[in-house]
């Protein structure tokens, strides 16, 4: 029977990240924070998406009004996929 050579060990050969910003809590705090934000861009995208273009079952059946809606809406989308950037560049 023949013995393979033994593989590398190759965590030693990474380097190692050190310090707050690599610990595991704080990226599942970003990630957290990461997945919110791309939730609430995608769900005020979509809610966007289909007022300006319905459907043709919905088409008197969503709400036009009242007209800040609208504004939080895409208030909303701009700063989350704003907040996303930083986010994901961390």
């Amino acid at each position: 029977m023949e013995h393979s050579p033994p593989r590398p060990d190759f965590r030693r050969l990474l380097p190692r990240f050190t310090g707050r910003l690599h610990d595991p809590r704080t990226a599942t705090a970003i990630g957290r924070w990461l997945g919110a934000a791309f939730a609430v861009c995608l769900v005020t995208g979509v809610v966007s998406h289909y007022l300006q273009h319905p459907p043709g079952a919905l088409v008197n059946v969503l709400p036009s009004r009242p007209v800040w809606g609208y504004r939080l809406s895409q208030g909303l989308h701009v700063a989350s996929g704003i907040a996303a950037i930083p986010l994901a560049t961390c």
